[in-house]
């Protein structure tokens, strides 16, 4: 690799050494008298020009433009002088060539044959391509960056290079431009633009390669390089402009910058083990052979290419790569931040079998409470994104519209592998099969109208983690996705999340921080106390028993009291259990005399545990951060433990904090940790989940394979959503596996919403084509799953609507499981059309699309013949129809009628009166009085227990 820095340099360096002869066609004397003769008689020879007429000074006579010469030339300054000078030397080229002389350079160029006025065709035609290759490659290059390649939070890309390419972009274009205007045309003004757009362009080039060779992040150091090469080439293009034009010396300078570049790239290349250094090789390489060309100049082929033209034609490929190199460099970047993958499919299939050692969790809370950015860091814990990203990049937001809104609108599942160390398993009582454990965790969304995807997701989960901002507190849709998910048996744990606004935002004292939790929790708290469920158990969350965390999502840092606990149990040698019930509710410590009290003494060092040794020592580590005090906060670091990184030892502010807290207090190791301990593993949920989800008898085999979460029993797996698939129209069938298994290519019988056991309604029999794993953006095919797990299908989807049950193929006796009961209804209606009637069977095919998608939205056809999209709020709407137009009808325009709001209305008391109707006839009479429907009315026929078609 070292030979070839030396091959470059040997090539490049020679340019620098290279006298620029002046031009020996212009001091020929039989050149300089054909110009005069020219200019005094308008004839070259026999050849005259009679539109040019010339004074004795050799100025042509006054007379209308459009006489001097023909407008497509003029236009371009073509004048009867420069007619005369063309001529003769294309005349005098002529008359050496007879002698057997080669050509000479004419003003600095040599002499081609020129083409409608065009003086350099096929370097114009060259300059041309070029600038539509780096139009291409810039607009391709930011077409991957903001349409296919994930964004941060702010919308802006992983890239730290776009700036700086957005601008390479726009002085490569211009460049292109100018080269082109040039060689059409070689005057003062052209050719003053195309020097000064050159060596901008190199400059900047040379910038670009150092910043980028050197990965330089901070503002400071691009400035210092950027700085005096910005400097040295405005004073170069001042000097051009406004002193004189130096062909030679402008070529040294740009060849000198040149050189720079091919060598900072090439020492970068021997370093990096980028996977398309390849291509840049290639750009490098094949700069110094379009350099080479440069500098040997040598003379025109018959008149039409020279080396100037083909250095341009080498140009149009490089060209090519390089943005192509770009947008790899692009790829390659943003990928290192997001798929640092630890584990594999295989593996995720191994741990499958070890149903004490999964967790299947949905992530639950109202909008906007960091559901999204707390999943990050869980996400980043499993090596599937960067820790330093985690909270920015939302990876289980996975649609453009979750991304522009800030809210998530879809459930997304994601299965997560860890492997926990002995010391954090030492205390857990349950059943483990080693230190391998999945987390099949479900995102859901926060947003009133989309309840119906938490729903979706709460069915098929045995835990959910409860996310509350501190500040805002228990809001009406946390109560609601609380209420949905204990009807469900689902067992919660909290994190009271968003606690940095405590430090930075708000600014409040540790005793009041305490309050507010406190209030939260308790908050929390009184809801699931309604809920009294023997099987279950207790359910409400307490922070010294370990099922309360406090996070900040955003930055990526969470504790449990556990963490603390086990701190200072080692420092001070107590007991971890006692340490910890003294870190909440109303327990003192005072410094001064190392007492523990019941009460605040009311000395100014007697503090709440919580406050003395959670809250302040975070408090302090924050101010020190946000106040770049680095000298006191390495030793408080390496008190702590906590060792940072060089180069993360350069951030400040913010960023700095944000890095530290991550480091000392990682938010996937206090939600791990409380997820194992405290949410149950399939094999102890399905015992008692089994009365809420099994329709048929408890006792029957497929109950009893459910309650058992049996891997050899027969198959009884829920589908509780459908899924978009890429190719279009197709879906994945989204579900739970609660017995036996699913493998591809399994017969199975579905049991639809409407099936009725014994009867063939609503049932089908069809192949599983493919089974696999939901990994957020993308799915890993396995062979198959076995019961405990989420697993997604293809090959259902033209026999399942909204959701089903599947079983063996030859299980005939089996109940389905029960259909999910939504907090919301579909009461929010639009009429949809056409704007182009030929677009009617897209709209026909779009909406059945549309219903299978959403488990919420209802897609009817009027007795009028009009199509209604109905659907729990106008925000669900806007998205549905957003949906059906852009992904489901192909783009096909729609138009919508303002939305309705169906009331419904009920009876409180019995009705005063009664009230009678005729028939038409007359001969019939009709008497009626309402009144209530009997208490638990409506829950028997909700449950079952009464059927259509009792009395």
């Amino acid at each position: 690799m070292g030979n070839c820095y030396w091959i470059i340099c040997g090539l490049v360096f020679c340019s620098l050494f290279r006298v620029y002869e002046a031009s020996a066609g212009d001091s020929e004397s039989l050149y300089r008298a054909c110009i005069e003769q020219c200019e005094k008689t308008g004839c070259i020879g026999e050849r005259c020009f009679s539109h040019c007429k010339f004074s004795p000074d050799g100025s042509s006579l006054d007379s209308p433009w459009y006489m001097q010469e023909p407008l497509y030339l003029w236009w371009k300054q073509w004048v009867c002088q420069s007619d005369c000078r063309c001529h003769c030397m294309a005349e005098r080229e002529k008359e050496r060539a007879e002698l057997g002389l080669g050509p000479v350079k004419y003003h600095g160029k040599w002499p081609l044959q020129h083409f409608h006025g065009f003086q350099e065709p096929i370097s114009v035609a060259f300059s041309v391509l070029n600038l539509v290759m780096h139009y291409h490659g810039w607009r391709s290059f930011f077409s991957l960056l903001y349409s296919k390649l994930p964004l941060k939070r702010d919308k802006s890309p992983f890239y730290g290079y776009t700036g700086l390419l957005n601008i390479y972009g726009l002085f490569s274009m211009n460049s292109c431009f100018w080269s082109a205007v040039f060689h059409s045309r070689d005057v003062h003004f052209t050719q003053n633009l195309d020097c000064s757009s050159g060596v901008a362009l190199f400059g900047y080039s040379l910038i670009f390669a150092i910043i980028r060779s050197f990965n330089l992040r901070d503002d400071a150091g691009r400035v210092m390089v950027a700085a005096p090469l910005i400097a040295f080439t405005t004073t170069h293009i001042l000097y051009l402009n406004n002193y004189k034009i130096d062909y030679g010396w402008n070529n040294k300078v740009c060849m000198i910058m040149i050189i720079a570049q091919l060598l900072t790239w090439s020492i970068w290349l021997g370093l990096t083990r980028h996977p398309s250094r390849w291509k840049l090789w290639i750009v490098v390489v094949g700069g110094g052979l379009a350099l080479r060309l440069k500098i040997l100049d040598f003379p025109p082929y018959q008149g039409l290419v020279d080396a100037h033209a083909l250095w341009h034609a080498f140009s149009v490929p490089l060209t090519y790569i390089w943005w192509s190199f770009i947008k790899d460099d692009a790829n390659y970047i943003t990928s290192s931040h997001l798929k640092k993958v630890k584990f594999t499919a295989d593996e995720l299939r191994r741990i499958m079998d070890y149903k004490h050692n999964i967790r299947n969790m949905s992530v639950i809370a109202h909008v906007d409470h960091g559901k999204s950015t707390l999943t990050d860091s869980l996400v980043a814990a499993a090596g599937i994104i960067a820790q330093e990203v985690a909270g920015d990049v939302r990876m289980t937001d996975t649609r453009a519209d979750e991304a522009e809104r800030g809210i998530t609108i879809k459930s997304t599942g994601i299965s997560l592998y860890y492997e926990m160390s002995d010391e954090s398993l030492k205390n857990y009582k349950g059943e483990r099969q080693g230190n391998e454990y999945l987390i099949n965790l479900i995102d859901s969304p926060g947003h009133v109208d989309f309840s119906s995807e938490v729903t979706a997701a709460l069915r098929i989960t045995d835990g959910a983690l409860v996310v509350v901002d501190c500040v805002e507190g228990v809001c009406v849709q946390t109560e609601t996705v609380l209420r949905q998910a204990l009807g469900e048996r689902i067992r919660p744990v909290l994190t009271v999340n968003k606690m940095d606004r405590c430090f930075l935002e708000l600014q409040v004292d540790g005793e009041e921080a305490y309050q507010t939790f406190q209030r939260v929790i308790e908050n929390a708290n009184v809801i699931m106390a309604t809920y009294e469920d023997p099987l279950l158990g207790d359910v409400q969350v307490y922070p010294e028993r370990g099922t309360v965390a406090f996070s900040a999502g955003l930055h990526g840092w969470a504790f449990t009291l556990t963490n603390f606990a086990k701190m200072y149990a080692s420092k001070f040698g107590v007991d971890e259990s006692k340490m910890m019930e003294r870190l909440w509710g109303e327990n003192f410590f005072d410094p001064a005399t190392k007492k523990w009290t019941s009460k605040n003494s009311g000395s100014a060092t007697c503090k709440r545990g919580f406050v003395q040794f959670c809250y302040e020592p975070i408090k302090q580590i924050i101010n020190t951060c946000m106040n770049d005090q680095k000298d006191k906060l390495w030793p408080m670091l390496q008190k702590l433990g906590v060792n940072m990184k060089s180069d993360e030892k350069d951030l400040m502010g913010k960023a700095l904090m944000k890095r530290v807290m991550q480091t000392w207090l990682p938010a996937s190791t206090a939600l791990l940790e409380m997820m194992i301990f405290h949410l149950p593993s399939p094999g102890k949920a399905q015992k008692y989940r089994v009365e809420n989800l099994y329709e048929g008898p408890l006792d029957d085999t497929y109950a009893t394979a459910i309650r058992n979460c049996d891997p050899d029993g027969p198959l009884m797996l829920y589908v509780s959503k459908m899924i978009p698939a890429s190719d279009k129209g197709r879906f994945f069938a989204f579900g739970r596996v609660f017995s036996g298994r699913v493998s591809t290519g399994l017969k199975v019988r579905i049991m639809g919403p409407n099936y009725v056991p014994g009867e063939k309604k609503d049932l089908y029999v069809k192949s599983v084509q493919r089974t696999v794993i939901w990994m957020g953006k993308k799915q890993e095919t396995v062979e198959d799953v076995p019961c405990g797990n989420t697993v997604a299908m293809v090959g259902l989807d033209q026999f399942i609507t909204k959701n089903a049950t599947l079983t063996n193929e030859k299980e005939v006796d089996a109940h389905p499981i029960r259909a999910m009961k939504f907090s919301v209804s579909p009461v929010v209606r639009v009429a949809v059309q056409c704007k182009v009637a030929s677009d009617l069977p897209k709209l026909v095919e779009g909406l059945k699309r549309l219903a299978k998608s959403d488990p919420m939205v209802v897609c009817t056809i009027e007795e009028s013949g009009e199509h209604i999209v109905a659907g729990a709020g106008e925000l669900h709407l806007e998205i549905c129809l957003k949906d059906l137009q852009d992904d489901f009808m192909g783009g096909a325009e729609i138009i919508k009628s303002d939305p309705v709001v169906s009331f419904r209305e009920t009876v409180l008391e019995r009705s005063c009166r009664t009230v009678m109707s005729k028939s038409p006839n007359k001969h019939n009479r009709l008497y009626m009085e309402a009144r209530p429907m009997e208490e638990g009315l409506a829950e028997a026929i909700d449950d079952g227990r009464i059927v259509q078609g009792m009395i």
